[in-house]
């Protein structure tokens, strides 16, 4: 457990995890890469954290805007791609009245690669960094993510789970607890 964080918090953070995984109407591999860049917030008081200039921890709050994680779920689903070249669902599957799944953001990153090899960007075959996605240079890819994965990802969160994020409405912000985040440096 981490350190202090009071038992009844660490338990609740738990069943919020497994809910996570086993409820909702988002993908798999969404909630995999939505947690892996969550769990970089733990990083956050590091000066080499990367993105550091979107989080801001004030009082009983910490304010993170959406661009800390579109990075990330650019960044680990660029990976994927580049190593596995996903595949997409099949169209049978996918609901075509709110088409959440992997298509979105696969063909996202295809086209961004081309043209990110195409104007000399990324070499062909590598994925880019985290520090060229948070770059001033990528706020157009990281809009992009926002709009069409990272605002969906949020609507299909399990409701229940109130504790782990508040969306601030009108802002491309999610508030969260501080008792989440472990590192001392806060």
């Amino acid at each position: 457990m981490p350190e202090g964080l009071p038992d009844y918090k660490y338990t609740k953070f738990i069943k919020m995890f497994n809910n996570f995984f086993q409820t909702g109407q988002m993908t798999s591999t969404y909630k995999a890469v939505f947690l892996r860049a969550l769990t970089d917030i733990g990083k956050y008081g590091r000066d080499d954290l990367i993105g550091k200039q979107w989080v801001d921890h004030r009082g009983d709050e910490i304010r993170m805007d959406l661009d800390f994680i579109a990075v990330r779920l650019a960044k680990y689903y660029w990976d994927m791609e580049i190593a596995f070249r996903l595949r997409h669902i099949p169209e049978k599957m996918a609901n075509p009245k709110r088409p959440l799944d992997d298509n979105r953001m696969i063909e996202l990153i295809r086209r961004e690669t081309k043209k990110l090899v195409n104007e000399g960007v990324i070499e062909p075959g590598k994925p880019p960094t985290l520090a060229l996605l948070a770059s001033p240079s990528m706020k157009e890819i990281r809009k992009k993510v926002t709009k069409h994965v990272m605002v969906e990802v949020l609507q299909h969160l399990p409701k229940n789970m109130p504790d782990l994020y508040t969306r601030v409405r009108g802002r491309n912000q999610i508030l969260l607890d501080p008792d989440i985040v472990t590192n001392s440096d806060i």
